[in-house]
């Protein structure tokens, strides 16, 4: 979701992932204008738990531990089960940008 807000602690990670929202966005466009109906998606979401999220988040551990306990956190299977139904759109839906986040997250 560092593409759409800066996290506190995000002042050099969030600017990567704008930039990464403006190569898709520049990515979709030059598609369309050379007439190619290759769709362009950026896909934003909140925590997965996954290892890195234990090893390489800049939370204290009884921070991380209290969002874990505060909201459902993302297994890799809700975001699988969330991209199959993107993928499964009627071919005239064109989705650019897909918000996931757990519906306990507060901001």
């Amino acid at each position: 979701m560092s593409g759409h807000r800066v996290p506190p602690t995000g002042g050099f990670y969030s600017p990567t992932k704008f930039a990464v929202r403006g190569i898709s966005v520049a990515l979709h466009s030059e598609l369309r204008a050379d007439g190619n109906p290759t769709e362009v998606a950026t896909v934003y979401r909140c925590f997965v738990d996954i290892p890195l999220l234990d090893h390489h988040i800049r939370e204290p551990e009884d921070q991380l531990n209290q969002t874990r306990s505060s909201m459902r956190i993302f297994k890799p299977w809700d975001i699988a089960a969330s991209l199959l139904h993107f993928l499964s759109t009627p071919l005239h839906v064109e989705l650019t940008d897909i918000q996931m986040r757990s519906v306990d997250q507060k901001a």
